[in-house]
């Protein structure tokens, strides 16, 4: 038990050294972003009567918080397996035996503060263009429960697509396409309740989708969409649908990484 929590530490403080090396890089990272997802906010308050932005601002400000937690970890976990081969830290976690998965998982740590950085530019910015205080909060232990399942449905899904980059070499943001498509269509920066027909059904089997209605309900008292219960059921169930899936694909990549060598995965 001590050695796992000695092994979690270390990994956790090498992702963080680098983080803090990185730190110039990750902060222009995250204030291009903000600035990019606030595009489309203002966009979408453009068309909105100011009376309402006393709901609207708040509900834009937790898409924001959301979308950016969603989409992080698909560039520091899932493209990051092509630089864990290149700098051949794949070849020594296997030697000593440190999960390749636990390695990679824990890239979550610089990932939520490049979140947390887009919050935190993107609330003054809010505050000050709408004079609404956007970080409102009705139920905070369901909102803490809303973001932590949100990031675990996110690891989950980078990992998939590290594993799947890893079996087909190509890298995994290559094979995600729906990050934007996610903020608008997802139902991750627009209640479900709200999207024409088609695009509330295809949001409906999309797993983010859940645990951003239970953050709009626990943030602003919005109702969900299946309601309370119903959108804590189908959260735990996409996770645990993600959860094998990763599982599936992590055996299938390392087998192929097991029978062809560092030599034979080489990504374009």
């Amino acid at each position: 038990m001590k050695d796992s929590v000695r092994i979690v530490l270390a990994i956790a403080w090498a992702h963080m050294l680098r983080t803090w090396r990185m730190r110039i890089q990750l902060v222009n990272w995250a204030v291009t972003d903000a600035l990019w997802i606030l595009l489309i906010i203002y966009a979408i308050l453009a068309f909105t009567d100011p009376s309402e932005y006393g709901e609207a601002v708040p509900l834009a400000f937790w898409s924001v918080v959301a979308w950016s937690l969603v989409s992080s970890p698909t560039w520091v976990i899932g493209n990051w397996v092509k630089s864990y081969i290149f700098l051949g830290l794949m070849d020594a976690n296997e030697v000593a035996g440190v999960s390749h998965k636990l390695f990679l998982a824990l890239r979550v740590l610089p990932s939520v503060i490049v979140s947390l950085t887009i919050a935190a530019i993107a609330a003054p910015i809010l505050y000050t263009s709408t004079g609404i205080w956007p970080a409102t909060i009705e139920d905070p232990p369901l909102l803490l429960a809303s973001l932590t399942a949100i990031v675990v449905m996110a690891v989950l899904y980078s990992l998939s697509l590290a594993w799947i980059g890893l079996r087909l070499e190509v890298p995994g943001p290559i094979l995600d396409i729906m990050n934007l498509a996610l903020f608008a269509g997802g139902g991750v920066g627009v209640d479900l309740s709200l999207l024409p027909h088609p695009f509330r059904s295809i949001a409906l089997i999309i797993p983010y989708s859940h645990p951003a209605e239970l953050l709009r309900y626990a943030a602003t008292g919005n109702p969900p969409y299946l309601g309370l219960w119903g959108e804590v059921l189908a959260s735990l169930a996409s996770i645990a649908v993600l959860a094998l899936a990763e599982l599936s694909l992590y055996r299938l990549a390392l087998k192929h990484y097991r029978s062809v060598g560092p030599r034979g995965v080489g990504f374009t």
